[in-house]
């Protein structure tokens, strides 16, 4: 990847549409350090045509499990070179980048059958004869040499057949004679503790709230102090949270063996953990894919409380209109809830939408919504149970029963 550009005052391409001093020789060292970027890997592209919800080719989840590649979705040459030399123009850096530091050859699993056809140990009659020789050599000969070689290329691919046949004969009897409730390979390293920060697994932080927080400050007062209040908050609750957790016992989980070589693939090595930061002012950008099924559920969650929050008004509406006045402050009780529950359900969803339609990878998972409702309407209910007992349970349906009881009907 080299740079044609001029934005830093160089012309680097001169007169030309093109650069033309790149040349072909590796590594290219007639270029600044600056203008080249040297990429060690070579790309596999995989393009697949499925529909939602399906997955992938047996022989694609088998080759991405494999030791042969990696998989980087989404990769993007033009994205890594912009983001490699241009670093002081861009916010946005792709989630591959921590990982161009770290070694991503894995141990041989298992063989599929591929070789390099120049190293064979096998030496052919035209192999082993050199240049002289064979000006010398009839047509004959030269058709036998022809024989020879076509025989062995048909040998390898023979070779490659048994081999992937012979796997997928020991993946058959695995799964035939294995316990259907052991764990695959998926569910086997989820399952996994994770160990020091020192392999090549990294959790991406761009540190939003810092930022914000950053912003804020600069900015300052009230917005300022409200950001800084909330983290206070948060930090505290996480402490609290942790010292709940560490004094209620829990119990200690099954170790569940690791089941070497299974499906052909042997237990890897245990996975760990590696933070990367982003530098200052920048984020890292994580592909985040929507599905139309997410926006549904967001939208029935928002349905969902907007009809509980007239449930209460329904609620409410009644003990004001037909109680009495001890119903009044039930009334109220009620009203509160219910409308609480109708702007936290409104905000919500604005951000839940915001956070979609922008693809971030945020937490849409509500913590704290339904059991701060749950508690408003226990609030209100012992509210009203409270001011009934309080009166010696006057009033109500039963005062209204024994008032219009002995008539026996309308009078006029």
């Amino acid at each position: 990847m080299t740079r044609e550009d001029n934005m830093d005052g160089r012309r680097r391409t001169g007169d030309n549409w093109r650069r033309i001093d790149i040349g072909i020789d590796y590594p290219f060292s007639q270029l600044p350090q600056g203008d080249v970027e040297l990429f060690p890997y070579g790309v596999l592209e995989v393009k697949l045509q499925t529909a939602a919800g399906q997955d992938p080719p047996g022989w694609i989840r088998e080759l991405t499990a494999s030791h042969l590649v990696e998989a980087v979705p989404k990769f993007s040459k033009f994205i890594h070179g912009t983001a490699s030399m241009f670093p002081s123009r861009i916010n946005l850096l792709p989630f591959w980048m921590p990982q161009m530091d770290v070694d991503i050859r894995k141990p041989v699993s298992h063989n599929f059958g591929l070789m390099r056809p120049g190293h064979s140990t096998e030496t052919s009659t035209s192999a082993a004869m050199d240049e002289d020789t064979d000006e010398e050599l009839d047509q004959e000969d030269d058709g036998d040499a022809e024989d020879i070689e076509d025989d062995k290329n048909l040998q390898r691919l023979r070779d490659a057949r048994d081999a992937l046949e012979q796997h997928e004969q020991e993946r058959f009897l695995e799964q035939a004679n294995g316990d259907a409730n052991v764990l695959d390979e998926e569910e086997r390293m989820a399952h996994k503790p994770i160990a020091h920060a020192d392999e090549d697994y990294p959790l991406y932080d761009s540190d939003d709230e810092e930022e914000e927080l950053a912003e804020a400050k600069r900015v300052g007062g009230r917005t300022y102090r409200w950001k800084l209040a909330r983290k206070h908050v948060t930090l505290a609750g996480d402490k609290i949270l942790d010292v709940l957790k560490q004094a209620t016992p829990m119990p200690k989980p099954t170790q569940i063996p690791d089941r070497e070589g299974r499906m052909g693939i042997p237990a890897g090595r245990g996975v760990s953990e590696k933070r990367f930061k982003a530098p200052p002012g920048k984020k890292i950008h994580v592909p985040v894919r929507v599905e139309p099924k997410v926006s549904f559920a967001v939208e029935r969650t928002f349905l969902a409380w907007l009809e509980f929050s007239i449930i209460l008004g329904s609620i409410a509406a009644t003990l004001l209109n037909f109680g009495d006045s001890i119903s009044l402050a039930s009334a109220w009780a009620f009203t509160i809830v219910a409308v609480l529950a109708l702007f936290y359900s409104m905000g919500i969803y604005l951000w839940r939408v915001r956070n979609l339609t922008k693809r971030r990878a945020v937490n849409y998972h509500d913590k704290w919504g339904p059991s701060a409702l749950c508690a408003g309407l226990a609030v209100a209910v012992a509210i009203s149970f409270a001011f009934r007992f309080s009166k010696g349970g006057e009033g109500g349906l039963k005062e209204m029963s024994r008032g219009g009881g002995g008539g026996g009907g309308v009078q006029y």
